[in-house]
């Protein structure tokens, strides 16, 4: 499963590094646009799949993703 992430957020360190530590059958990508413009400088962003995922903040960011995945 490839998760991307855009360089620009802030919050995607975070994310990036629970997730590879959780879940290290996860492909994470940070990309220099996931075309969010924007949401990505206030919010936890991902997308998967075409799928953007927007979080409160990042547990909330690995919650969706989890449970998308899941679903997979």
């Amino acid at each position: 499963m490839k998760i991307s992430f855009c360089m620009f957020n802030e919050q995607k360190d975070d994310v990036i590094s629970i997730l590879n530590q959780l879940y290290p059958e996860f492909e994470t990508s940070v990309a220099k646009c996931i075309y969010c413009c924007g949401e990505c400088a206030n919010k936890p962003i991902a997308r998967i799949k075409g799928k953007l995922f927007v979080g409160d903040n990042s547990e909330d960011l690995i919650a969706q993703i989890l449970e998308f995945t899941e679903g997979l």
